[in-house]
């Protein structure tokens, strides 16, 4: 579309990484200035007809700026070819914008490294939105600090296209089973709880602090890894919830890609209020530990509009059934 656009957004968005991405679309014939800072938000866009070109990029820092231009590939002037030139992070995002770019008519291939997509017309289409695997992580968290209980969460299902839906094999070790149905799933406990787990979630970063919760909250040791790209979210996610969780008396090792849980910590009641840092995943993910203490207060609960504005709404629900 023809004008001239200025992007900007929080103040965190003005320090995460803009520029693998920026750079993808100057050499597609965008002309784009960063208005402040370089590499980072605010930015002047002037729109420009795109042309086709072969683009490397590397796969480890956000599949997001991946995404972006694949969404765009078909409109562009002989499509696109996409090298990725490194180990990819979060690969299911990528899949599953392909395969809802497939729902809509575009055609791809992808071969070893390379995606290429031809200039084509998505085709409009109705279709039936799941709900989001990566909330309903909180859910498992939650019933699994929990002594008893069930919850049901519609329009979730087992052929899901979304790579956050392992949630129900990694939490069959942490007490909780998934039952699929045909329009929702229902959890419920069990007395599996392994003592000790280790997991990659290079392909699923944002299941990284629930988990981490929930082990806190049953004693697990744990070591979480693949967690790279966790330090350019709304927050550096695994400093903050080190952080935080110190305040339960539960204390983690972390380096720049993982985190390690110790086994059997004593929680306590936090005397503090739990700083959300800006970062609806700090603030959904901790929520589930007032199963083990008697209050829990955020100094910003409206910090999980972002994703899940009837988050606790929800909880409340929940909350009444179980406290």
């Amino acid at each position: 579309k023809e004008g001239i656009w200025k992007v900007s957004g929080s103040e965190r968005m003005h320090e995460r990484p803009v520029k693998p991405l920026i750079d993808c679309l100057t050499e597609l014939g965008s002309e784009i200035k960063y208005l402040e800072k370089e590499a980072v938000l605010p930015i002047e866009i002037k729109s420009k007809k795109l042309k086709s070109k072969k683009l490397c990029l590397p796969g480890d820092i956000s599949s997001q700026f991946i995404s972006a231009l694949l969404m765009i590939a078909p409109t562009i002037e002989n499509g696109l070819t996409l090298e990725i030139t490194s180990k990819v992070l979060s690969k299911p995002y990528i899949d599953m914008t392909l395969n809802l770019m497939s729902e809509f008519g575009i055609k791809y291939s992808w071969e070893n490294n390379l995606i290429k997509v031809e200039k084509q017309n998505y085709l409009a289409k109705n279709i039936k939105v799941e709900n989001d695997w990566s909330a309903a992580s909180f859910w498992y968290s939650f019933l699994a600090l929990s002594k008893s209980g069930e919850i049901k969460i519609p329009n979730l299902y087992a052929n899901s296209i979304q790579g956050d839906s392992v949630l129900s094999i990694i939490y069959s070790k942490l007490g909780i089973k998934t039952e699929f149905n045909a329009d929702s799933i229902i959890l419920s406990k069990t007395k599996n709880i392994a003592k000790e787990i280790e997991l990659d979630l290079s392909n699923h970063p944002d299941l990284a602090l629930p988990i981490t919760v929930t082990c806190c909250g049953l004693g697990i040791k744990a070591h979480l890894m693949g967690l790279e790209s966790l330090k350019v979210k709304e927050s550096n996610r695994l400093e903050c919830i080190k952080k935080e969780l110190r305040k339960f008396n539960i204390s983690c090792e972390i380096d720049s890609s993982s985190i390690k849980i110790k086994e059997n910590q004593n929680i306590v009641q936090p005397t503090s209020i739990i700083e959300c840092h800006h970062d609806h995943r700090i603030a959904m993910s901790i929520a589930p530990l007032v199963m083990k203490v008697d209050s829990i207060k955020f100094d910003d609960k409206e910090v999980v509009n972002k994703s899940y504005p009837k988050f606790w709404e929800d909880f409340n629900k929940v909350s009444q059934n179980y406290n």
